[in-house]
């Protein structure tokens, strides 16, 4: 389908290959991510970054020295350590919490991206195509971008499971979050460099431990272990912050970029340019008590082209124009259909009563 539907926007292209490249130069042709989404993936990425920063402390640090009594020979003292460095705090191993915590954060992103590729790659291939410029003489867009139009608006008007999936993605990423802050603040929260060894006493510590009392060992590389979790902590209300805007996003009034349809049927309604119509907007619409939600996201093809304001301003208000002029042109040939079959039901009605006449006559 997508190969087809490029072939079809590409038959009548712009016959200047050079401005064609000129303009496809300039803009990526890879679905971009909404910035909230990009910095998801930046935070995640900082976070591994925490972990290798975790790494390079551990393999540069002293390692775990326990303080033994002073008759123990070195060979003793170095079984200690080495014994105590495996009974090191939790927090020891916060690094792969940081690497495990990464991948969940931005895991649900990654999936959608992945689930979906395909059809954010037609949509954008397709609006990718669009010929910004109007005619010099009729001052209208090129008979492609019609076509281009009409094709998106039968691929993705009546769809939705994008979007619901979008949100369902967000809500994943807010639950991972929040779990991820409570973990952090519950498991890794001691990082006192002094820690006693062994922990806990057990009858395996009772065959292996040479001293009848516990130690008190000091453990450097904590420290370093707590700058990271308190860099963590930074990055993980970075995400919940980010995560939280998608959200929302996905429930406000997008005012003048999703208002296609309204000034669509301005146009019909009142036989003047759709260039004149101007929505209220939100918060007047709220003091009028007169939200209806027109201006939020309804379908995949809302979400698309929402997300293609940011990766190409101009081609976005392009498509939105063809949009309108595309639902116009099919409500007007909605109506020629609806006079045609009045008409024809007219006149099966007249020629039906004058049969009828002509046999009472005769």
């Amino acid at each position: 389908m997508a190969a087809t539907a490029l072939s079809a926007a590409t038959d009548v292209a712009d016959p200047s290959p050079k401005n064609r490249f000129e303009e496809e130069e300039s803009v990526s042709t890879r679905p971009g991510d909404l910035f909230w989404d990009l910095l998801i993936k930046v935070i995640a990425t900082g976070m591994i970054l925490l972990a290798a920063y975790d790494i390079f402390a551990f393999l540069t640090s002293a390692g775990v020295r326990c303080l033994t009594p002073d008759s123990y020979n070195p060979d003793q003292s170095a079984f200690i350590n080495g014994f105590c460095s495996e009974h090191t705090p939790v927090t020891d191993y916060f690094l792969f919490y940081v690497v495990a915590q990464a991948l969940f954060i931005v895991g649900p992103h990654l999936l959608w991206q992945v689930w979906f590729s395909g059809r954010l790659s037609f949509f954008v291939a397709l609006a990718l195509t669009l010929d910004r410029h109007r005619d010099s003489k009729t001052g209208d867009y090129a008979p492609k971008n019609y076509v281009v139009a009409e094709q998106l608006l039968n691929a993705f008007h009546c769809k939705r499971y994008m979007v619901v999936f979008y949100v369902l993605k967000q809500i994943a990423q807010l639950f991972l979050i929040l779990v991820a802050v409570v973990v952090s603040s519950v498991v890794f929260n001691d990082y006192n460099t002094i820690f006693p060894c062994p922990g806990r006493w057990d009858a395996t510590t009772n065959r292996t431990w040479p001293l009848p009392t516990e130690l008190n060992c000091s453990y450097s590389v904590l420290r370093s272990h707590q700058a990271a979790w308190v860099s963590n902590y930074l990055l993980l209300g970075l995400a919940l912050a980010c995560t939280v805007y998608g959200l929302a996003w996905c429930s406000f009034s997008h005012g003048s970029k999703l208002n296609w349809k309204e000034a669509a049927r301005f146009a019909l309604e009142s036989g003047i340019s759709h260039n004149y119509y101007h929505s209220r907007g939100f918060f007047k619409e709220l003091l009028r008590r007169q939200i209806h939600f027109h201006n939020h996201i309804h379908s995949d093809l809302d979400f698309l082209l929402l997300k293609l304001f940011p990766q190409d301003v101009g081609r976005a208000y392009v498509l939105r124009e063809l949009l309108i002029g595309t639902f116009v042109q099919r409500e007007l040939d909605g109506i020629h259909q609806r006079l045609n079959l009045l008409r024809e039901s007219e006149k099966e009605e007249v020629s039906g009563s004058s049969e009828c006449c002509t046999s009472l006559h005769q």
